[in-house]
């Protein structure tokens, strides 16, 4: 079972989203819970191409929300990197 590690970048995006957002209080459960499953099954997300080769991706809790993560083998962690709106410009997906 891989260790799951949330950085402070995705803490920050986060927290940025809740607030233009105007999410409900239960997202960072909401959250928890679409990522769970990665301490299980790390390489479930797609790849993302090009210049993010080696990182992945999965969608949720909403639709639009897309969350950045990277696995590594040794030492057996998924990091989670980016939280992004995939409507936005800057997501990864675009």
């Amino acid at each position: 079972m891989a260790h799951l590690i949330v950085s402070a970048r995705a803490r920050e995006d986060l927290a940025r989203l809740l607030f233009t957002h105007r999410l409900p209080a239960t997202t960072r459960l909401r959250v928890l819970r679409s990522i769970d499953h990665l301490a299980f099954a790390p390489l479930a997300g797609p790849a993302l191409p090009g210049h993010l080769e080696g990182y992945r991706y999965i969608v949720g809790p909403w639709p639009w929300m897309v969350i950045v993560y990277r696995y590594w083998d040794q030492p057996d962690a998924v990091v989670i990197l980016r939280i992004y709106d995939s409507r936005t410009a800057e997501a990864p997906l675009r």
